[in-house]
């Protein structure tokens, strides 16, 4: 299938265009290079439509590195001001999440055996198997685990890779605050991702006071982890987190944690108590001074 370049969509590629690609570039290469591993530079090249089937606002594809972005969403969000920093500032909201996924370690594989395929994709902490037998002809999901944690280690690197380039823009805090508005009250998620921060900002925590260490050196463990695709399946690893923790199956519930907020909220509260000091938290907002 042809793929539909931005040029296609005029709002699309204005608003992209206005986009500084180089600030970004500058912060998630130098996260790349502080991990350990090679990084493709953003480029416009790799920008894309989504097709009419993409439920998502943007994408990352994992197999070609693309980032797919719905114009038929992003414009019902543009629609609600006519503001250029504001459109600019949401486009960069997605671009950032889509980017913290394909700055790290991302990979797929398949394999075939008496007709049936099976195929397993790595994304960050992430590990996707999914399965396809001879009489259809789509995947179905067999075992996805550390989706949610991967996603939390996401976001916060995504989150400050905006901070950052809010500073570097100078943008007058009424667009950041509109901004702000249009995206929490239309896309849905938001509070799920705040629930997911805070429970890896208090793994966070527990890591350092459990290694006599600073929490910013944790987090640049956790960072680095992610980026390199570290698999947080092995045995050793487990017991390290459990023994780290002091929570009962932890790893566990962590691998398997659904998008559910009371589980998620359980599994962060029985983290607090393990600790002796509250976490330091990133603002909630997504976009923040």
């Amino acid at each position: 299938m042809k793929k539909r370049t931005i040029d296609e969509d005029v709002r699309m590629r204005d608003v992209l265009a206005a986009i500084d690609l180089q600030q970004l570039n500058h912060f998630f290469g130098s996260l790349a290079e502080r991990s350990g591993v090679r990084y493709l530079p953003l480029s416009k090249e790799h920008f894309f439509l989504a097709d009419e089937d993409q439920q998502e606002y943007a994408v990352h594809n994992i197999e070609s590195g693309d980032i797919l972005f719905n114009p038929i969403s992003l414009s019902k969000l543009f629609d609600q001001s006519d503001d250029p920093t504001v459109r600019e500032l949401i486009i960069v909201y997605f671009l950032t999440h889509e980017a913290s996924h394909a700055a790290g370690k991302n990979g797929a594989e398949e394999k075939y055996f008496l007709g049936v395929a099976r195929s397993r994709s790595t994304s960050g902490y992430r590990r996707q198997d999914m399965i396809k037998l001879p009489f259809i002809q789509t995947y179905l999901r067999d075992h996805d685990t550390f989706m949610l944690f991967n996603e939390a280690v996401i976001e916060k690197i995504a989150r400050q890779s905006r901070q950052e380039y809010e500073a570097a823009r100078g943008f007058k805090r009424a667009s950041v605050d509109t901004a702000n508005s249009i995206l929490e009250n239309n896309v849905r998620g938001a509070e799920s991702y705040n629930d997911l921060i805070q429970l890896l900002d208090r793994l966070t925590t527990a890591i350092a006071e459990k290694n006599g260490i600073s929490e910013h050196i944790a987090w640049e463990a956790i960072l680095a982890g992610a980026y390199q695709g570290e698999d947080l399946g092995e045995k050793k690893i487990s017991k390290w987190l459990n023994d780290t923790t002091a929570v009962e199956d932890f790893h566990h519930r962590l691998a398997e944690l659904p998008y559910n907020r009371d589980l998620i909220h359980r599994l962060s509260d029985d983290l607090v108590a393990q600790v002796r000091k509250p976490p330091v938290e990133l603002s909630r907002k997504p976009f923040y001074r």
